[in-house]
């Protein structure tokens, strides 16, 4: 979920410039926007916010975690 919102954040910004019909299916997603290798701009584009994306499910994964453990630390059970 965090993926898709990131990718759907970010890839507006990097259509600029792209025919409306080519940036409407690449805000679809991913997979859409590969799916015509033809257009590289939107190729790029996509690839490109889906790293953005992909990053921050992983920081948002990260900031999870380091809770959970200072949960943890706090909350030791054989205290």
């Amino acid at each position: 979920m965090v993926l898709a919102a990131g990718y759907r954040g970010a890839i507006d910004f990097r259509l600029a410039g792209v025919p409306d019909d080519a940036a409407t299916t690449a805000r679809a997603g991913v997979a859409n926007a590969l799916a015509d290798p033809h257009n590289e701009a939107v190729v790029r584009a996509a690839q490109e916010a889906f790293v953005t994306g992909w990053q921050l499910s992983m920081w948002t994964g990260t900031a999870t975690m380091a809770v959970l453990l200072a949960y943890l630390l706090v909350r030791r059970p054989g205290r």
